[in-house]
């Protein structure tokens, strides 16, 4: 029962972040393509740290 707890929080969360995401995107359409690439950035980024990190504590 406790995964079904976390599944639901998460999809809740992921839910009010892509409706606050689309959101800005139709109030600010000429800003969208920036905004998507500085997504996607900071997500390539912090992926690239995290495997750092991993790799680090997997040694």
């Amino acid at each position: 029962m406790e995964l079904f707890k976390k599944i639901r929080v998460n999809m809740t969360v992921n839910a009010v972040l892509t409706i606050v995401i689309g959101i800005l995107f139709v109030l600010n359409p000429g800003g969208t393509g920036s905004t998507i690439a500085l997504i996607a950035g900071i997500a390539i980024l912090l992926s690239g740290i995290s495997d750092i990190i991993r790799y680090s504590i997997d040694r």
